[in-house]
Formats: C-alpha cells, sequence, structure tokens
C-alpha cells in the first residue's frame, strides 16, 4: 500500500525524493512476498497485496511484471477456495460472518482488477465468474459515510455510496468478457447484429438498473463526484463505445458506419463534460487507471473526427481532445505508463489531419484556428498543436510517419460542406477504428478471446 500510495506523494512533500515514488517500499514489499511463497497456503492479506502490487506496477508502465503479479493472485484466490460458493466455502472451513465478507470482497476485487487489466491491457479476462451473487455484500454500512477527498477543503462532503457503487462496477464487469468475444467475432467476420444488438441490451439494463443517485450522464452537475462513482460511469459509456466498434468494423454499410459513428461521438461528448467536470475540481489529478483507459477510448473518437468534413465537428473535437490530452499528461507524473497512450493519440491526430482524403491538412488547420492567415507550411499540424496544448510537436513522435503524410496535402475532391457529418466513416476508418483492439498500452501483446488462456 505505501509503495502505491507513494505514486501520489507531492513534490513539495518534504521526504518526496527520499520516498522516491515509493521504490524503497516495493523494494521491501517483494522481499516479503518470497516469505509469503514458502507458505503452505496463500494468505488473504497475501491476495490483496498482490493485487495492489499488480496496480501499482501497472500504473507506473512495468506491464508485465503487474501482470504478472494478477496471475499470481488470481491463483492464489483460487488455491484457497475464494471462486466457490459461499455455502460451500462456509461448509469446508468455520468462517465467521466477518471472514466470510472479507473473502467475498477480496474475491470481487480481483474480479473487477482483471476485467480492468482486459481492457487496458487488451487481453481477455482469466476470471469469467461470480461464486456468489451481488445482493450478498453484506455490510453497506460505508455507503452514508461522507466522502471528503484529501486536499480539497472546500469540496461539499457527500454520501460515498461505496458498496453499493461496488455492487454496479462488480456488475458492469460481467459484461467485459461479452464484450470481447463480440471484438473476437469481428475480427473473424463471424459478428452478426444480434451478438452487438444482445450486448448492446445488457448494457441498457444494466444501466436501468443504476440507482438515480449513481447516473450522472444528464445531470446539470458543478462539481466532480466521487472517483469510484466517476469510474463507473465512464466505464460505461466505454464500453458503449467498444460495442458499437465491432459492431461496424466490419461492415460493409456506409448507412450503418454513419450512425454507429454517431453513437460513438454521443457517448465521447458525455465523457466529455466528465473529464471537465474532474479536471475543474480535482485540478487534473487523482484518476485512476481504468478512467485513464476511459479519457484514451473517447479521445480516439475525437482524434477520428478530425478528419470529418464538417467544421463544426472537428472544433468541437478539437476541445474535446484539448482537455483529454491535458489530462492524459497531468496524469503522467503519477502514471508514468499513460505516456504511451498520450504518443499513440499524437501518431493518430497526424494521420486524420495529414490523410483525410475530405479535408486537407491545410484546410483543416486553418478552418480550426481562424485566425491564423498563414498559407500552408508543410506542417499543418503546427497550427493544431497550440489548440490542443500539446507539449510535444505531433510532427515530432518517436515513431515518424511516411514524409509524404506529415509535409504533402491531400488532394480534396469534395467541398466540406457537401458531406453529411459522419461521411467520413463510409470508407474503411483509416487511423485505428477499424483495429479492434482494446488495450492502450503497445509495449504489452494483446490477443483475443480464441487465443486466451483462461486459468480460473
Amino acid at each position: 500500500m505505501y509503495a502505491l500510495a507513494a505514486r501520489h506523494v507531492s513534490t513539495n512533500w518534504p521526504d518526496h525524493d527520499e520516498i522516491d515514488k515509493g521504490e524503497p517500499y516495493l523494494a521491501q514489499a517483494k522481499i516479503l512476498l518470497l516469505a509469503e511463497l514458502s507458505e503452505k497456503k496463500p494468505r488473504i492479506t497475501t491476495i490483496q497485496g498482490l493485487l495492489t502490487l499488480s496496480g501499482r506496477q501497472c500504473a507506473v508502465g512495468n506491464i508485465s511484471e503487474g501482470w504478472t503479479y494478477a496471475g499470481m493472485a488470481f491463483h492464489m484466490l483460487t488455491d484457497a477456495g475464494l471462486h466457490l460458493s459461499l455455502q460451500k466455502q462456509m461448509l469446508d472451513a468455520e468462517l465467521t460472518a466477518a471472514e466470510v465478507e472479507v473473502r467475498r470482497r477480496v474475491y470481487m476485487a480481483a474480479f473487477t482488477w482483471d476485467k480492468t487489466l482486459s481492457l487496458c491491457l487488451g487481453r481477455p479476462p482469466l476470471i469469467l465468474n461470480l461464486p456468489t451473487t451481488l445482493a450478498e455484500i453484506l455490510d453497506d454500512s460505508e455507503d452514508q459515510h461522507m466522502w471528503i477527498p484529501p486536499n480539497y477543503p472546500a469540496y461539499p462532503p457527500m454520501p460515498s455510496y461505496v458498496t453499493v457503487c461496488f455492487q454496479h462496477f462488480c456488475s458492469l464487469s460481467v459484461i467485459v468478457p461479452l464484450v470481447f468475444t463480440n471484438l473476437s467475432l469481428a475480427n473473424q467476420n463471424l459478428l452478426q447484429s444480434h451478438h452487438t444488438e444482445i450486448l448492446q441490451r445488457r448494457l441498457h439494463d444494466w444501466y436501468d438498473r443504476l440507482p438515480a443517485f449513481l447516473k450522472l450522464g444528464k445531470l446539470n452537475l458543478h462539481i466532480c463526484p466521487p472517483i469510484h462513482i466517476l469510474g463507473l460511469n465512464l466505464l460505461y459509456h466505454t464500453l458503449q463505445i467498444l460495442t458499437t466498434r465491432s459492431s461496424i468494423a466490419r461492415s460493409g454499410e456506409p448507412g450503418i458506419r454513419r450512425i454507429a459513428m454517431r453513437s460513438c461521438v454521443e457517448q465521447a461528448e458525455i465523457m466529455h463534460k466528465l473529464f471537465n467536470l474532474c479536471g475543474a475540481t480535482f485540478e487534473w489529478s487523482n484518476m485512476t487507471y481504468l478512467v485513464t483507459y476511459c479519457v484514451y477510448t473517447a479521445a480516439m473518437i475525437d482524434v477520428n473526427e478530425m478528419s470529418s468534413p464538417s467544421v463544426a465537428a472537428r472544433e468541437r473535437a478539437t476541445v474535446r481532445l484539448g482537455v483529454a490530452l491535458r489530462l492524459l499528461e497531468g496524469e503522467v507524473r503519477q502514471t508514468p505508463g499513460v505516456r504511451s497512450s498520450i504518443d499513440i493519440i499524437k501518431r493518430r491526430l497526424v494521420s486524420s489531419v495529414s490523410a483525410s482524403g475530405a479535408v486537407t491538412p491545410e484546410r483543416h488547420a486553418m478552418e480550426i484556428d481562424a485566425q491564423t492567415t498563414a498559407t500552408y507550411d508543410g506542417n499543418a499540424m503546427a497550427r493544431v498543436q497550440p489548440i490542443l496544448g500539446l507539449e510535444t510537436p505531433v510532427s515530432r513522435i518517436d515513431l515518424p510517419l511516411p514524409k509524404d503524410q506529415v509535409t504533402q496535402p491531400v488532394p480534396n475532391t469534395a467541398q466540406p460542406d457537401d458531406r453529411n457529418e459522419f461521411d467520413h466513416f463510409a470508407d474503411l476508418w483509416s487511423i485505428g477504428l477499424d483495429d479492434l483492439e482494446v488495450g492502450f498500452q503497445p509495449d504489452s501483446f494483446a490477443w483475443n478471446m480464441d487465443e486466451g488462456l483462461h486459468t480460473v
């Protein structure tokens, strides 16, 4: 826990340099882990520690190490019988009510972390079943505890709803394997419309059952709710985007693509409002690893909108991208692993603007920046960059694009306003939305459901 928490210590803290982002604590935890591995049976605290270490190492960019810790935790919880029904656990061992509650929550924590890793790394889930019903979580006393974030004294106290939020987070996580199945079928050209319809119905049913105090999409909020409630809503909209992408990425019908893209943009717009709220309330910090992935997913939709023939659509996407990149850039200090997702967005942004067949990079940049009167100078993105607030010039990213993509305008054969706002999706998506991988960590291998190894 110290190793995880130390990442968030302010640079102004007197012991910041000595803490070194938690590396000394991490080294000590590894020593203790070796001793735990010699035990005859895994302990609950060991499983909790491994899940915590997994989250910490994935966040700092050590993906393989984090993945390994998660796998150890998943195997240990099976060895300890946490995957069994509560009735069987109570028959096989004399457990107190408190022990039953702890075992149940640890398993659910592992279940949800498995789904978080699946989305962020693009790998199919390993834990597919819940051995207990979500209603069996007995202790909900924390729901009425006031949630007051540290270092924000002006934040108005509000009920945390932490238990009920966790219950619904678990039920939403149950749908994640279905999303991966959809992606796998789409990759094999086997996806049928009814598969996606079933999945969308599951998502809508889940949202309909969500208590009103946990729904944020249509509320006129002036302050960000607790981060766990924010993350729950963002995950729902992210799964909506992933489901829609899988349904049309292999579709040959332009009309379906337009409708699907409109749906994706609507989800991204809702998420943008929540990102803005989070940034204004928490000064662009306090994000979780999963929230970071949700920011990335919405940003990729906005990147694609930058090739729209509609000037208004591109301007709206520019604003949303600016917020997303600011959130991600602000998270890099605490979560260095996020840097790779920023680089992906910037590369795709170059491709979207400079390789669009509907709008030239010159015209695109000049329309976004109305005050720019200079002629095209071979680097249209130089004018988009300050609007998005990018620290690294997008034309100077380590993985270079072909020279003609960056420096040469693409011939424009249509007037921008003569086409439907979503006509740029009539052809195959050219900047990555037809890529059905899920994760935002390019250094980690991703695979689909057919290639996965289900060990639990």
